[in-house]
């Protein structure tokens, strides 16, 4: 099943940002976006649900954007 969420992202020049990274059917990273990603929602509580799911990027290991198969 795929799906998406935030990732550090290093790029091949060493900047590390955080991209919305996209899953194939095996949970592989498949896309990301071309930009980094900014945060925010309709309302507030939108837009701190969208903090949480960044924070919980932190806690995963960085990923390499050779190793992401395209971009958005």
């Amino acid at each position: 099943m795929g799906g998406w969420n935030y990732r550090l992202v290093r790029l091949e020049d060493g900047w590390v940002g955080l991209y919305e990274v996209y899953y194939d059917g095996n949970d592989r990273p498949h896309m990301r976006t071309d930009d980094p990603t900014t945060l925010g929602g309709e309302n507030e509580a939108e837009a701190q649900a969208d903090l949480l799911y960044a924070i919980a990027a932190l806690g995963k290991p960085i990923l390499e954007d050779k190793d992401i198969h395209g971009h958005s």
